[in-house]
């Protein structure tokens, strides 16, 4: 009985090494034959996602893309700071890029995520501007606390109230 459950999981092993093979050829073709329209793939993939596995590869090639290239995914990063189980990645690349470049188009790739009015969008932007800049931080606080919503003007306001 042991000999065949051992049988099964070396088959499902070479199984699932065969398809990792094929997986990294492809995303080597990506690389190779694709390299110019890849940002814009990335883009379309984590704004649109068609599964989660469009989220994962996006968030796994936009890890290996340069800093400028990143830095077009701004806005879609951004609408990932706060979602759960990608959250921490897609902040984590946008802090890794040129704090300068960032500040100098931040605010701005942030207004289509904020233009949802999500109270957690409001919020996790906050925590990447701080993160990023402190000015930039008490200026989005004080916008927040000048808000229509009582959540974000709460939020906003007690961020100024600790700053």
């Amino acid at each position: 009985m042991q000999d065949d459950s051992l049988e099964s999981i070396r088959r499902v092993w070479r199984e699932a090494t065969e398809a990792y093979d094929v997986f990294t050829s492809l995303r080597a073709k990506l690389y190779s034959d694709n390299r110019s329209q890849l940002v814009e793939m990335v883009n379309e993939a984590l704004i649109h996602p068609q599964n989660r596995s469009d989220q994962y590869l996006a968030f796994e090639i936009a890890e290996t893309l340069t800093e400028c290239e990143r830095l077009k995914l701004l806005t879609a990063l951004l609408s990932y700071c706060s979602c759960g189980r990608l959250a921490g990645q897609a902040k984590s690349l946008i802090l890794a890029l040129p704090r300068h470049p960032v500040l100098e188009v931040i605010e701005g790739a942030a207004e289509p995520v904020l233009a949802e009015n999500d109270f957690l969008d409001w919020c996790n932007i906050l925590d990447v501007f701080n993160s990023l800049d402190k000015e930039l931080a008490r200026r989005f606080a004080t916008r927040m606390a000048a808000h229509d919503d009582p959540n974000i003007r709460e939020w906003g306001s007690d961020f100024l109230k600790e700053d």
